[in-house]
């Protein structure tokens, strides 16, 4: 039971340390650089993901007609 009161009381002591620096100027800085920097993650993932569809597509696609034309006909021919 003590542990978890240390754990408690140190997680108390993190986030009244986070919350200080997110209202001082370099800590707002800082939540704004995170939130800038999670928004153009986002917006990346939705322009890459269709494209990075697209494009296993085509690789799967190759990767068969490789298979069949290149690898079966010439190590197992029928």
């Amino acid at each position: 039971m003590k542990s978890l009161h240390q754990f408690c009381k140190a997680i108390r002591a993190g986030l009244s340390q986070m919350n200080t620096l997110w209202h001082e100027d370099r800590g707002e800085f800082a939540l704004n650089t995170v939130i800038g920097i999670a928004i153009g993650l986002i917006v990346a993932a939705f322009v890459l993901i269709p494209s990075i569809q697209d494009f296993a597509t085509m690789v799967m696609t190759d990767m068969d007609n490789w298979w069949t034309n290149a690898v079966g006909s010439q190590i197992f021919p029928n």
